[in-house]
């Protein structure tokens, strides 16, 4: 079994731990199946990770961090516009779009 250890939110996405076993991927504890295609082997790595930044990370960590639509509407109706631009600018700050 191999297995790679990342940091939440990391180059290898939302993922801690991802496992290859022999007929799927364990992601975080839940198992996920896979199909082989070809023939072909999974080494041990040993050296550093490869650093990969995606420019479109942004988006994906935006949507998992923005509050739900039930919960935008009620902080609408309770702190009206100025307080649900503010949250939403705070994610906006918080993953900011690439330049």
């Amino acid at each position: 079994m191999k297995k790679l250890i990342t940091e939440k939110d990391g180059p290898w996405g939302p993922y801690e731990v991802i496992e290859v076993l022999e007929d799927r991927y364990r992601v975080d504890g839940a198992d996920l199946p896979f199909t082989v295609v070809g023939t072909g082997t999974i080494e041990e790595w040993t050296g550093p990770l490869p650093v990969y930044s995606d420019p479109e990370a942004y988006k994906w960590q935006r949507a998992a961090a923005y509050p739900s639509i039930p919960d935008q509407f009620d902080l609408l109706y309770h702190g009206g516009m100025d307080a649900w631009k503010a949250a939403i600018q705070a994610v906006k700050d918080q993953y900011p779009k690439p330049e």
